[in-house]
């Protein structure tokens, strides 16, 4: 008797663990839902923030070759609110447009999968706006993230011919690898 009682027990432990597990996917989603749905708002303000900095003053920081590195990092940091504020808005609109199903199978392609499937439920839904509204952010993002990578390539390049043609150069970056350098010091008085 006490054998029996002891796998029942264990087989309830189970159960209730498996359940668990089964449960653990319905609160994130539902966990999920609660936090866009607050945090959505502030991430809307502060992408428009973003995109005031981005033109007023990183942009035209991008001008100048000894402003690119700062202008690259704000951009960089820029593309990620944009990104941020894109998936929590795709996250909302796959849950209220095709429901808990399509939610899952959006988080299954690692979280990313929700922002595809946001589209595609808005055209099927005909909400044309909030589809032109998720492209025109996904074009942010990229855009931005594309006109950082750049801003660094040109910054580092600026950095490398400044110390070059001051004798500093020892070594330079190209594409993660290492080239050795030989640099002649400069005489000023040349």
């Amino acid at each position: 008797m006490k054998d029996k009682l002891k796998t029942f027990g264990k087989l309830a432990a189970g159960g209730a663990v498996l359940i668990g597990f089964a449960l653990l996917p319905v609160l994130f989603i539902k966990g999920g839902i609660w936090f866009s749905q607050t945090i959505l708002p502030f991430m809307k303000r502060l992408s428009e923030l973003t995109t005031v900095v981005v033109v007023l003053v990183l942009l035209p920081c991008a001008i100048f070759k000894r402003l690119r590195g700062f202008a690259s990092i704000g951009l960089l940091v820029g593309s990620f609110v944009y990104g941020a504020t894109l998936w929590l808005l795709a996250f909302l609109v796959t849950f209220q447009l095709w429901g808990w199903v399509a939610l899952l199978i959006g988080m299954c392609f690692l979280g990313v999968g929700v922002v595809p499937i946001a589209m595609l439920a808005a055209v099927s839904k005909g909400e044309w706006p909030i589809f032109w509204s998720m492209v025109i952010t996904l074009g942010f993002v990229i855009g931005a993230r594309v006109f950082s990578y750049f801003l660094s390539n040109s910054f580092e390049k600026y950095r490398f011919e400044k110390s070059y043609s001051q004798g500093y150069a020892r070594e330079m970056r190209n594409n993660g690898q290492v080239l050795e350098v030989e640099a002649e010091t400069v005489d000023p008085k040349e």
